[in-house]
């Protein structure tokens, strides 16, 4: 019996990924919120471009998940770049 993932990776991945920030009240403020309490991610801002870049080793459908449980809105991923 072969492994998907490394035993207790728990199926993270190294990310690089663009979130457009939804229109919204707050919406940007909720995601950096959301997104500052998960261990070993970090997120950067782009106010002018309406999105924001968070790098990471993380699992991306649950990323997606809490963010759009934070927000009450559909997320849409601008650009993502896995690593190793």
């Amino acid at each position: 019996m072969g492994w998907c993932f490394r035993p207790g990776d728990n199926g993270t991945i190294e990310y690089d990924v663009e979130f457009k920030i939804p229109d919204g009240y707050k919406c940007d403020k909720l995601m950096i919120a959301a997104i500052s309490n998960i261990k070993g991610v970090n997120c950067t801002p782009d106010d002018e471009n309406k999105k924001i870049r968070v790098t990471g080793r993380f699992n991306l459908e649950k990323m997606l998940k809490k963010l759009t449980k934070y927000t009450g809105k559909k997320l849409h991923v601008i650009k993502e770049r896995r690593g190793r």
